[in-house]
């Protein structure tokens, strides 16, 4: 009952970051549409969010309806990547609103990043490393291999 549960959770999650991530490009795509450059690389972006989105509910309902852990394993961890990806793409919009050179071109405001801005990004990158690392021993349960390594050595 509680691998079903985690199931559900796993598969609203998936689908709560694709969704997300499928709105950001749509509204990128109604922000820039009078630019056709941007527009077919935005196109591009969302040709391949389409196709992951479905590789990953595919192999997901795969491992499901087969019961292999180790599929499951693969899904929640990329979940965990792209959460801590957007999270991160977002820290990192935050400190160039917060902390970068504010410059005005051609009437539009532009954020540059400076030496402070590039000291926290680069925090915010290490941070989201360090996570990801702890994250891929809990999901795939190295820890014990781990253990094992310390005793050899």
């Amino acid at each position: 009952d509680s691998l079903l549960n985690s199931d559900a959770a796993t598969f609203l999650g998936i689908a709560a970051i694709f969704l997300l991530v499928k709105f950001l490009l749509d509204r990128d795509i109604q922000n820039k549409r009078l630019k056709k450059d941007g527009d077919s690389q935005i196109r591009k972006k969302k040709y391949v969010l389409s196709s992951v989105t479905t590789t990953v509910f595919v192999v997901y309902f795969l491992s499901v309806y087969f019961h292999l852990e180790f599929l499951t394993n693969i899904v929640r961890f990329s979940f965990s990547l792209a959460l801590i990806y957007l999270v991160s793409l977002f820290a990192h919009r935050k400190i160039l609103v917060l902390y970068g050179e504010e410059v005005e071109v051609s009437g539009q405001t532009y954020f540059k990043r400076g030496y402070t801005a590039n000291i926290f990004s680069l925090f915010v990158n290490v941070v989201a490393f360090l996570i990801s690392i702890f994250l891929c021993i809990q999901i795939f349960e190295l820890n014990t291999f781990i253990q094992i390594g310390g005793l050899w050595a």
